[in-house]
């Protein structure tokens, strides 16, 4: 994207994050012995080593509400939906160990009352899936999705960066909402068709207008 930035400063688990959700540039375990060694990573463009860079640092988070955008495609959302879910003992452990059967690694997961909605890779055996889900309750799958994910610190403390993102959006519709237990990452997922445009829309949100706003302030 032509309006990216470099991402200064941010901690191990935002960059976790980052790469989990499309940042290929490093991966969480090459750099986990590093930092717990009180070490910090620089991740730098090989073409120009004295160029910008990032720095992950131990112990240490952005301080920022949202730092960086990701987004990984090739994703597929399979729901099953169920009307006596919530009151049959043991129900989402079924559901999961049908997963384990096959091997099968999952992303994100959304519940409500009667439905659970879990994102995994396209790459997975989504028919071999979808026959043992079945067997829980209605099962629908939604393929060629994409997931971004809105990393940053203490994202559960700013009460205005939903709306915000929501604002950003604007008539994008929206598969899956999830924010991360740790705080540090909203998901969504949506259609890969409507992919680049959300991210586009969200980083002129986050990052550009500060970058505008700065720039009115020193020439004022």
């Amino acid at each position: 994207m032509p309006q990216a930035r470099t991402v200064e400063l941010l901690g191990y688990e935002e960059a976790a994050e980052l790469a989990a959700y499309g940042a290929k540039i490093l991966h969480p375990a090459a750099i986990r012995p590093a930092l717990e060694a009180g070490i910090p990573v620089t991740v730098r463009s090989v073409a120009k080593p004295k160029g910008l860079y990032s720095t992950i640092k131990p112990g240490f988070s952005s301080g920022k509400a949202v730092v960086a955008l990701a987004m990984r495609r090739d994703v597929a959302v399979i729901s099953v939906r169920q009307e006596s879910m919530m009151e049959q003992a043991g129900f989402l452990a079924r559901l999961f160990a049908a997963f384990g059967r096959l091997g099968v690694s999952v992303d994100l997961v959304s519940t409500s009352e009667v439905c659970v909605s879990i994102s995994l890779d396209m790459d997975a055996p989504l028919e071999k899936i979808t026959a043992e889900l079945a067997e829980l309750g209605t099962v629908d799958l939604a393929q060629d999705r994409a997931v971004i994910a809105v990393v940053g610190d203490m994202l559960k403390e700013t009460p205005a960066l939903l709306r915000k993102t929501f604002d950003a959006l604007g008539d994008v519709d929206i598969d899956m909402l999830s924010m991360g237990a740790n705080d540090i990452n909203l998901s969504l997922v949506l259609r890969v068709e409507d992919a680049d445009q959300a991210l586009k829309r969200l980083h002129a949100a986050f990052f550009e207008t500060v970058v505008q706003s700065g720039a009115s302030r020193e020439g004022s």
